[in-house]
C-alpha cells in the first residue's frame, strides 16, 4: 500500500468525525479557542489507537467485532445524543439552548470510542493484507482525522453562532442520524 492509500484510509475512517465535529461545534454556545484542536486530538488518537488495536488483535476480535461493533457505535451515539438533548433543556430560561462550550472529557471519550469503531474494523482487515505498514496507516488516520475534526468543529460553531438554538438541535439530529446510518449499514440497507 502506498502513501496515497494510507491518506485515503485516513479519510475513510474520519468521515463520521466530520459529522460529529459539526454537531459538537453547533452545540457550543461559547467555544474555547483550543476546543477544535482538543477534540481533533481526541478523535485522531482514537482512530490511530483503534486501528492499531484491530491490527494486532485481528485473530481474537475479528468474529466478535463483526457481530457487535455497529451496535456499540449506535449505543454510544444514542447516549451522547440523549445527553445533548438533556443539556439543551436544562436551561429553559435561555433563548439559545446550546451548551456553554466546556470540554466534557467523559462525553468526548464516549464520542471518540463511537467514532473509532470503523478504525478497529479496518485494522483487523489490514492484518490480513500483505505489505501494510500499520504505523504509517495510524499516522495518516490520526493526522487526517485531526484536521477534518478541528475544521468541522470550528465550522459547526460558526453555523451555531448564526442559527443559535436551532443549530444545537441540528447537532443532536446529526448524531441520531449517524447512529441510524450505522445500524442501516449493519443490516445491509446502506452500502
Amino acid at each position: 500500500m502506498g502513501f496515497l492509500g494510507y491518506i485515503l484510509t485516513g479519510f475513510s475512517v474520519s468521515m463520521d468525525t466530520l459529522a460529529v465535529g459539526l454537531a459538537k461545534g453547533m452545540a457550543m454556545k461559547k467555544m474555547q479557542k483550543t476546543a477544535p484542536f482538543i477534540i481533533g486530538v481526541f478523535f485522531g488518537l482514537g482512530q490511530a489507537v483503534m486501528l492499531c488495536a484491530g491490527y494486532f488483535s485481528a485473530g481474537i476480535v475479528s468474529g466478535f467485532l463483526t457481530a457487535v461493533s455497529h451496535w456499540i457505535a449506535f449505543g454510544l451515539l444514542a447516549l451522547v445524543g440523549a445527553n445533548m438533548i438533556r443539556e439543551a433543556f436544562e436551561d429553559d430560561d435561555d433563548d439559545d439552548d446550546r451548551v456553554d462550550g466546556k470540554m466534557d472529557i467523559k462525553s468526548l471519550l464516549v464520542l471518540t470510542l463511537a467514532m473509532s469503531m470503523d478504525s478497529l474494523a479496518v485494522g483487523v482487515s489490514f492484518a490480513f493484507i500483505k505489505g501494510v505498514n500499520i504505523w504509517l496507516a495510524m499516522l495518516a488516520a490520526a493526522a487526517v482525522t485531526f484536521l477534518i475534526t478541528a475544521a468541522s468543529v470550528f465550522a459547526g460553531h460558526k453555523f451555531g453562532d448564526r442559527f443559535g438554538k436551532k443549530a444545537g438541535m441540528i447537532g443532536v439530529i446529526i448524531l441520531i442520524l449517524l447512529g441510524v446510518k450505522v445500524l442501516l449499514e449493519y443490516f445491509g440497507i446502506l452500502g
